[in-house]
């Protein structure tokens, strides 16, 4: 089409425009073509057609016509803007092609990458996890990129955030979501974090080479931060065990619930830092004594988790382990 025809068949449509005021597809054809010394039936600010009617003024990329639902970059089906943006009959909307972002309509490639799976678009930059979380893909320029191999860490879980799906790490945990790390080395960690409820909390010791551990953490009694590894309140766990048992740990966390966290776990948790030793006991009348050792430590499996140093006792009890620095760990077998 010569540009002698484009500017008469654009001429036209703009007469189209006037003449009916439906002819919605043309007016925009004529938008983007307007002849020299012409103006677009839509730049005008209340002037008259020739059958009276006002002709408002709308933005550039927009039209006045009857009022649909306002598509978005963040809502591209104008599904939450229904009930906000048609206050009026009409009013001026993007028009086909075009997505509102603050008060300008953009080509809709320009808001980032949409994703049907979500019903949503992706930012520049922004990332989105497939619905079954084996995929991963990148909005960069408005083109996405996937990758296929993508995989949550299992510390973390794949959920809607702030419109996308994502490997968010839980709580506790700090990461990309792909891999996530303990925010905590023990329970004195989460206390200094401003923890304060007692109960289960997940860490990892320095140089643990295993998942991360769950341990019941005591935050309230004698200053907080203290980690349990042994409670004995029910009477119902066994404590004759293996040796297996004892280095691995047994029993359960649930409040009130008798268990011994593991040598293997007390090992690294008393190698890390200079650890304190407290023993809670309560006799048969209720009365509760304590005894605190200012140091605690133990050797690892080859020296049978010998007893490395116990620090000054302290407490309204008799000192139970002033003999036992150099002690080995034996069980039944």
């Amino acid at each position: 089409m010569d540009s002698k025809r484009t500017c008469s068949f654009t001429m036209f449509a703009f007469l189209l425009c006037f003449k009916l005021g439906e002819s919605k597809g043309l007016c925009q054809f004529a938008e983007m073509f307007p002849p020299k010394g012409s103006e677009s039936c839509f730049q005008r600010k209340k002037t008259k057609t020739e059958t009276g009617d006002d002709i408002t003024k709308c933005p550039k990329n927009m039209v006045y016509g009857n009022c649909s639902c306002q598509t978005s970059c963040e809502d591209p089906n104008g599904k939450t803007n229904c009930g906000v943006s048609c206050k009026e009959s009409k009013t001026c909307t993007c028009v086909d092609g075009f997505l509102k972002r603050g008060n300008q309509c953009i080509r809709a490639n320009e808001c980032g990458c949409y994703v049907g799976d979500i019903d949503s678009v992706v930012p520049n930059n922004g990332t989105y996890v497939s619905s079954d979380c084996s995929m991963l893909c990148t909005c960069t320029n408005n083109n996405l990129s996937c990758k296929f191999d993508y995989q949550c860490s299992p510390n973390a879980s794949c959920r809607i955030k702030d419109s996308i799906r994502q490997c968010f790490c839980n709580k506790g945990f700090e990461g990309d979501g792909e891999t996530c790390n303990a925010l905590y080395t023990d329970c004195y960690d989460a206390y200094q974090a401003g923890a304060r409820d007692d109960g289960v909390y997940t860490i990892v010791p320095l140089g643990w080479p295993g998942t991360p551990i769950n341990v019941s953490c005591d935050m309230s009694n004698a200053g907080g931060g203290w980690t349990i590894f042994q409670r004995r309140v029910d009477g119902i766990t066994s404590f004759t065990r293996n040796w297996d048992s004892y280095k691995h740990g047994f029993g359960s966390l649930d409040e009130g619930k008798d268990f011994w966290l593991g040598n293997e776990q007390i090992f690294f948790l008393t190698n890390q830092k200079n650890c304190k030793l407290r023993i809670d006991i309560m006799d048969s009348k209720g009365t509760p004594y304590y005894a605190e050792y200012s140091l605690f430590r133990i050797d690892d499996v080859t020296t049978k988790y010998k007893i490395a140093y116990v620090g000054h006792h302290s407490g309204d009890t008799d000192n139970g382990m002033k003999d036992l620095n150099g002690t080995v760990f034996s069980t039944s077998d």
